[in-house]
C-alpha cells in the first residue's frame, strides 16, 4: 500500500466515523420546538460531509475531485456553525460538542489537505 492510499484510507475511517458521531448527537438532539428545525440543518449538512467526500473519491478528474473535497468542506463549515448555535441555545451536551467541533477542525484540515494535494497534481 502507498503512502497516498494509506492516507486516503485513514481518512476515510475519519469521515465514517464523523458521520457516525452526527447521526449520534443528532439522536440525543430534542426533536420539538426551536431546537428541531436547528437539529434537523445540523444533521442534514454533518452527514452530507460523507456523501461528497465519498462523490470525490469516485471523481473522473482533478477539477472535480477538488469541488467535491471544496463542497464537504463548506458542508462541513456549516455544520458547526449550526452546532455552535445549538450550543448557545443550551440545547446540547457541552463536552460532547466540544469533542465533535474538535474531531470536526481535525476532518477540516485533512480535507484541505486533500485539495492542496491534488491541486499540485495538476
Amino acid at each position: 500500500m502507498s503512502a497516498d492510499q494509506s492516507v486516503e484510507g485513514s481518512l476515510s475511517v475519519r469521515v465514517d466515523q464523523f458521520t457516525i458521531q452526527v447521526a449520534q448527537f443528532f439522536a440525543s438532539l430534542p426533536k420539538r420546538g426551536e431546537v428541531a428545525g436547528i437539529a434537523t440543518r445540523f444533521r442534514q449538512v454533518g452527514l452530507r460531509v460523507g456523501e461528497l467526500y465519498y462523490d470525490a473519491t469516485d471523481a473522473v478528474s482533478s477539477s472535480e475531485y477538488i469541488m467535491l473535497i471544496e463542497a464537504a468542506i463548506q458542508q462541513l463549515d456549516a455544520m458547526v456553525e449550526w452546532l455552535k448555535e445549538l450550543m448557545q441555545l443550551g440545547a446540547v451536551d457541552t463536552s460532547e460538542a466540544v469533542l465533535l467541533l474538535q474531531d470536526a477542525d481535525t476532518l477540516d484540515t485533512m480535507l484541505k489537505e486533500k485539495v492542496k494535494e491534488a491541486q499540485n497534481r495538476d
